[in-house]
């Protein structure tokens, strides 16, 4: 029975590898606990199917029996012919040492697996740390992508992380590992109620589990229907984000109008996604905060990372701490062959001898333009709050310019020193970048939109922000 157990484990641990398509070097985390040992010993037994591993572990000297720990894991490195990693790393004294802890450790663990060259990481996390997740998260007002808790494989900065335990017990590790014969080291600072995953885990899942057995089980079942639950709404919250916000630099926004539509919990789910792509997470209170204001909007909304979400009438601009900066793409404008003077929005032809004097630049201060059948020019900035151009697109609307005279305004307006003479020689422009306010549509059609200007799948304005997930 014990052997048939031990490939129980072994195979687990295999179809997790082929799952995540890992590569071939593993770096398996050991601490000396009955789990990582389990997992260490599960690893071994896949050398002779062509995986190399080597173990890292991290000592915290946060206990007197740290260095025993490390020694013995050495040790049992030794027994099995497994190179053997370590590092000695410093807890903060700041904030919650069980967090602070994880964070150092993660960041001793990358730094080995880069040394190590590793595929994968794995993780010895079993049912019973599955379930304190949960009840941790629960109790502190996660939603289904935190109650979630800890993926089978997931990717940490550089490291792909594999759990392959956790549909297994604490119990049932520990019963194989004695049976077995294999001892373990055991961490008294487990037995510490301070530390609130020890509390759980003594006082609330312990007579929870005693009371009613498969409580655990239960958690942990819970846990993976909202894995699969929050993957189908991640899909649904990407199609919305598509449909209702700007992700391109340096002008990113939401249109206000498309995200009231969505249900609540989609809305939550765009504004926290969008504010995560722009480089800024937000918890439930602040993301809450900004949708209850889509209705009475204030004026902006500041966030944690000093950037601020700014409020119009049509849109909310993310408007980060430092203003970003970028040049005029270069084949923003193309002359064409046309005839006649353009739409003046799209496409408008020049005098040829004034355009031989013109560039291409964005707003400067002293900048003046005389609109099209005016007699008199005004400040550009006063015409563009005129004409209710959002504040956060006009530093990054290209214009053509003669010295400090705008003479168009690409989708917004063109100059009276444009008008042409019958017969005189022209040169045609045509846009061919993406001005400031567009988004980029799910096809490839021109849509016209409420404010007028046109929606196109056009070239960038600027790099691609990227999506990173934020794992709540």
């Amino acid at each position: 029975m014990t052997q048939d157990q031990w490939e129980g484990l072994i195979r687990l641990t295999e179809n997790a590898l082929k799952e995540a398509h890992a590569g071939p070097r593993l770096l398996v985390a050991v601490s000396g606990g009955a789990d990582s040992v389990c997992l260490l010993l599960c690893a071994c037994a896949l050398r002779e199917r062509g995986f190399e591993v080597t173990a890292a572990h991290v000592r915290h000297d946060l206990r007197e029996t740290a260095l025993r720990d490390e020694r013995f894991v050495h040790g049992l490195c030794g027994r099995l012919g497994v190179p053997f990693r370590s590092a000695a790393v410093h807890v903060p004294a700041c904030g919650s040492t069980e967090a602070r802890a994880r964070e150092v450790r993660y960041e001793a663990l990358e730094d080995m697996y880069r040394a190590a060259q590793a595929d994968a990481l794995l993780l010895a996390h079993h049912q019973n740390d599955q379930a304190e997740t949960v009840l941790m998260r629960l109790i502190r007002g996660c939603g289904a992508e935190g109650l979630a808790a800890m993926k089978p494989a997931v990717r940490h900065g550089e490291m792909l992380l594999l759990r392959p335990f956790l549909s297994v017990s604490a119990a049932e590790i520990r019963d194989l590992l004695r049976a077995s014969g294999q001892p373990w080291c055991e961490d008294e600072t487990n037995e510490d109620p301070r530390y609130t995953r020890n509390y759980l885990r003594r006082q609330i899942l312990a007579p929870l589990e005693s009371v009613l057995p498969g409580s655990v089980r239960g958690l942990c079942r819970s846990a993976e229907i909202l894995d699969k639950e929050n993957g189908f709404l991640n899909q649904l919250t990407e199609e919305a984000l598509r449909d209702t916000a700007c992700l391109l630099s340096p002008c990113r926004f939401l249109l206000r109008d498309k995200l009231m539509t969505l249900h609540p919990a989609l809305q939550r789910r765009v504004i926290r996604q969008f504010l995560s792509v722009c480089g800024t997470e937000s918890g439930f209170e602040k993301t809450e905060e900004i949708r209850l204001s889509l209705n009475h909007p204030p004026e902006a909304v500041n966030l944690k990372s000093g950037a601020s979400l700014l409020f119009t009438e049509k849109r909310l601009h993310y408007v980060p701490e430092t203003p970003e900066s970028c040049p005029v793409p270069e084949d923003f404008f193309e002359t064409i062959s046309s005839e006649g003077t353009g739409d003046g929005k799209k496409t408008q032809a020049f005098p040829a001898a004034l355009y031989s004097r013109t560039q291409v630049r964005f707003a400067r201060p002293g900048d003046v333009f005389q609109p099209f059948g005016h007699q008199k020019e005004v400040r550009l900035s006063r015409f563009l709050i005129d004409q209710k151009i959002d504040r956060p697109f006009r530093p990054f609307i290209p214009f053509i310019c003669m010295e400090n005279v705008v003479l168009w305004i690409p989708g917004v307006a063109v100059s009276e020193r444009l008008r042409l003479r019958p017969g005189e020689p022209s040169v045609t422009l045509t846009v061919r970048g993406r001005l400031p306010w567009e988004c980029p549509a799910q096809d490839n059609q021109q849509e016209e939109t409420s404010d007028g200007y046109h929606r196109a799948h056009l070239s960038r304005f600027g790099q691609d922000s990227g999506d990173p997930r934020a794992d709540r």
